[in-house]
């Protein structure tokens, strides 16, 4: 797995939550959405912004990278965000099948090899 050093993505990724917030002013995030999974999450930035979104949605954030779960986590409290959580996880092997409502990733699934399986 590849790790990043959260900070400097913190610092340069800009472009990616600005396309990011493009992707989500089109998408109708209330109504039944209930549980929503952000493959990729990265340093949480864009899904606690989805979480903002939709206060009575839970969302989850996963991410191969422990640096960038650690920073998400410690950056992006409960005690704000009630409806966020973050783990680590590889998209490849997910154990989830039908729990989410809606599934969404920005910018990570071009870093996965063997795209086919994380897109099963």
């Amino acid at each position: 797995m590849t790790e990043w050093d959260a900070a400097d993505y913190e610092r340069i990724s800009g472009l990616q939550l600005a396309m990011a917030e493009e992707v989500l002013a089109l998408l109708d995030l209330n109504g039944a959405r209930r549980r929503i999974l952000d493959i990729g999450c990265g340093n949480g930035k864009i899904t606690a912004e989805i979480a903002a979104r939709v206060p009575h949605a839970t969302v989850l954030g996963v991410d191969p990278s422990h640096e960038m779960i650690e920073f998400a986590s410690c950056h992006y409290d409960r005690a704000i965000f009630p409806n966020l959580r973050f783990e680590i996880a590889d998209a490849r092997s997910l154990p989830y099948r039908e729990e989410f409502d809606l599934i969404v990733s920005f910018n990570a699934l071009h870093w996965i090899p063997q795209q086919d399986d994380a897109l099963q």
